[in-house]
């Protein structure tokens, strides 16, 4: 039963690693200067990548993300002793911090959402407009 055991645990090791396939950085999400979690999609048998939302220090099937440079895009991971660098082929990095908005700009975004709505619930076959009191 041991000796099943071992051969089967040899055998999914060497299938996720005979794929040959480095890890794809696929998006950066930056919650602030200092953290980021990277989207990076790891390799799996039968061709297919499975993805991780991870952040520097963590780890995910024998990879940990051991750096990431935000003016290069590029995150570095190791695996065992071997290091890998993963680009971004084109800039996801998207500025998330709040802006302030004007009062119009404000009472304009509400009532798009209220006409959206209102729009939405008019294709309800139930929908009957309340009256206001």
């Amino acid at each position: 039963m041991k000796r099943e055991i071992l051969i089967l645990a040899v055998l999914a090791w060497a299938s996720t690693t005979a794929t040959g396939r480095d890890p794809v950085l696929t998006g950066i999400m930056s919650l602030s200067s200092n953290n980021v979690k990277l989207a990076i999609a790891f390799p799996e048998a039968g061709g297919s990548y499975v993805t991780e939302w991870l952040e520097v220090g963590q780890s995910h099937d024998g990879y940990t993300v051991l750096d990431f440079d935000a003016s290069t895009e590029t995150a570095t991971l190791a695996r065992g002793d071997e290091p890998i660098r993963l680009n971004l082929q084109e800039s996801t990095i998207v500025d998330s911090s709040p802006r302030a908005l004007t009062r119009e700009q404000a009472l304009e975004a509400i009532q798009k959402q209220i006409d959206k709505t209102r729009a939405e619930a008019k294709k309800n076959p139930h929908y009957r407009p309340f009256d206001r009191v």
